[in-house]
């Protein structure tokens, strides 16, 4: 058990850094509720950040970077409601058939 354990800690600290910590994770507390299209800067990159409902979680969020033409996704890749999302959250995107 302690080998399995020693073996889960090196790859963690290999993936995350030797500062990562499972606590901070479990016991961050949002300080900011996204619940509408929000537009925000980071570093000069406008992002839109678009809650979508329908996806594996109730609380999915679509990250559309518009001046590179990229929309992050994350898990939600159900198809047949793919494209009518994209279209309600980018009014005007044409679709592909």
């Amino acid at each position: 058990m302690l080998a399995k354990s020693m073996r889960q800690d090196c790859l963690v600290s290999q993936f995350f850094g030797e500062r990562f910590s499972l606590d901070d994770v479990r016991s961050f507390k949002p300080d900011v509720m996204i619940d509408g299209r929000t537009d925000v800067t980071y570093g000069g990159t406008r992002v839109e950040l678009i809650p979508v409902h329908g996806g594996e979680t109730h609380d999915a969020m679509f990250f559309h970077l518009p001046d590179q033409g990229v929309m992050f996704v994350g898990g939600f890749h159900h198809a047949v409601r793919w494209r009518t999302l994209v279209e309600e959250a980018i009014p005007g995107t044409a679709r592909c058939d």
